[in-house]
């Protein structure tokens, strides 16, 4: 059995733990990590087979360059040749200590602000790595496929959906929705990271004028933005995957709004889409981006613009059944991960 060493830029990611669960079973597996000191319940049990190369503070690149120099050392003298990637420093790194090196990118971190100083280096990389794993099939189309065409045929997209062995549970949990009953109340959930402050204060300010609706929160970030307001509950972070069945249950409508301003929101498709369709909660997400396109084409609810959720969200309630239904009709590879074997085969080339 080959051996592969897998590096996480973030072991409390879903995203993650689903990869070395999947290496776990096909490689010989060593596990090196950055720590990062939040969501840290979302850590679960991965940490205890794994390597921590050092905790990454966000914003002190200074400390960030020595973990890097550590991270060297680990790979040069590691006999592995194969090396899985979660960033471009990795990358970067990986290909300087002569690895086989392959990167999945779940951000195109290098379109917008201090990150654009890793463009330069796709050329670099797309003639250097031996696969390309993209979370967006619109990063493929309307980036690297245009920028780099050399890159496609390496290049792999999987999209973010839910671990299959979750398939009993939202099997259970969809059966039971056609017959749920929503309350007087309007229950909206914002799931995640609160980064994008514009959205949230719009909510807040929503919040403020009607009764009717209640927020309910799960995750970290912004949640000041909405302190002293009656109809809003924090419930704090969570456990993802093994806790989405419980949060999906407490809401009627997920919450999705992003800047639009970003160009790397523009192509991204968030695994709340993924949730959202897996539950059956129709979603208010932005306009003018691929994830607006593509809930507004699907019938999964409906991409508003910031300065209209009020009049959004009363559309969306008005016709709550048809999208609950549209949800349900969709089939279960809509929303359960069954590419992962995808990686496999892309490293057997």
């Amino acid at each position: 059995m080959k051996e592969i060493l897998f590096i996480s830029s973030a072991l409390q990611q879903p995203r993650h733990q689903k990869r070395i669960d999947l290496f776990r079973k096909n490689f010989r597996l060593t596990v090196f990590y950055f720590l990062r000191n939040k969501y840290t319940v979302n850590i679960k049990n991965y940490a205890t087979e794994s390597i921590e190369i050092g905790a990454a503070k966000d914003g002190s690149y200074g400390s960030r360059v020595f973990l890097l120099l550590k991270l060297w050392l680990l790979l040069w003298k590691n006999p592995s040749e194969l090396v899985y990637c979660t960033g471009p420093d990795q990358a970067l790194i990986a290909i300087l200590a002569r690895k086989k090196v392959y990167l999945e990118l779940g951000d195109l971190y290098q379109l917008d602000g201090r990150g654009k100083w890793f463009a330069p280096l796709d050329g670099f990389f797309c003639r250097k790595l031996a696969g390309l794993i993209l979370t967006s099939p619109y990063y493929l189309s309307a980036y690297y496929a245009k920028k780099y065409p050399k890159i496609v045929s390496k290049t792999i997209v999987i999209e973010n959906k839910l671990p299959f062995w979750m398939k009993a549970e939202v099997d259970g949990f969809r059966r039971l929705l056609p017959n749920k009953k929503r309350g007087e109340r309007i229950r909206i959930g914002v799931i995640g990271n609160f980064v994008f402050r514009k959205p949230l204060e719009a909510l807040a300010e929503l919040l403020k004028r009607r009764s009717d609706i209640e927020l309910h929160a799960y995750g970290d970030g912004l949640i000041s933005v909405f302190e002293g307001l009656s109809n809003f509950t924090y419930h704090g972070t969570f456990r993802s995957p093994e806790d989405l069945p419980e949060i999906y249950s407490s809401i009627d409508v997920n919450y999705i709004l992003y800047d639009a301003s970003n160009n790397n929101v523009k192509l991204a498709l968030p695994n709340k889409l993924y949730e959202s369709i897996a539950f059956g909660c129709p979603i208010i997400c932005s306009e003018d981006v691929s994830l607006g396109s593509l809930v507004q084409e699907n019938g999964f609810g409906i991409a508003s613009p910031i300065s209209d959720i009020e009049g959004s969200l009363d559309k969306l309630i008005v016709h709550y059944e048809n999208y609950l239904s549209r949800l349900l009709s969709e089939p279960e590879a809509s929303y359960l991960d069954m590419q992962q074997d995808k990686i496999l085969s892309l490293m057997s080339n």
